[in-house]
């Protein structure tokens, strides 16, 4: 089994679960912010730049992922423009793509152009719970939502607010899994 992993950056709790897989299957995560992320390890979620104390790139095979976005960051849809990413993933030749978030440019098209020639697995922790979208705006990202969740072989949810979030969406039953966040229970 080869698996590829799409992801924007190195996050703390997904090193330890990369690394634990790539004890049971062939992983190659793409990071796809691009290597620039090492350089100022700025976090947007945390607003400030952050410095682990567990080792994020060690014990499973990864590459950087040419980012071409004019202001590289996981912040906004535009931030991760990555046109290279689909031909590096193909090259890899993975049985399955396990996809982390459809919000950034790159994550988008790769789905939409890899699941033509290889499952495409996702895995996001959204809810409904804090949406206050409506009208025009709600009926938009409802039907481009609907229509790229169509390019996604299984889903991971989280909890029941992500699943009620993924069926919203158009997901079938048949296609969710239920997989919790973790920890390193033994760290």
């Amino acid at each position: 089994m080869r698996l590829a992993i799409i992801t924007s950056h190195p996050i703390q709790y997904n090193a330890p679960l990369f690394a634990a897989l790539a004890k049971e299957v062939e992983v190659h995560v793409f990071y796809t912010w691009g290597k620039a992320w090492l350089k100022d390890k700025y976090d947007p979620d945390f607003g400030k730049a952050v410095q682990w104390d567990i080792p994020l790139l060690e014990d499973y095979t990864y590459s950087w992922v040419a980012n071409k976005a004019k202001n590289p960051s996981s912040a906004f849809f535009k931030g991760i423009h990555t046109p290279g990413l689909t031909q590096q993933v193909l090259d890899f030749k993975p049985n399955a793509v396990l996809v982390y978030g459809w919000a950034f440019k790159g994550h988008y098209q790769a789905i939409k152009k890899l699941s033509a020639k290889v499952p495409i697995w996702f895995r996001g922790d959204s809810t409904l719970i804090d949406t206050t979208t409506s009208g025009l705006k709600a009926w938009l990202k409802k039907a481009v939502l609907t229509n790229l969740y169509k390019h996604i072989s299984e889903v991971f949810y989280v909890g029941e607010a992500n699943k009620a979030y993924f069926k919203y969406y158009g997901i079938k039953d048949k296609n969710l899994v239920y997989a919790p966040h973790a920890i390193d229970n033994q760290r």
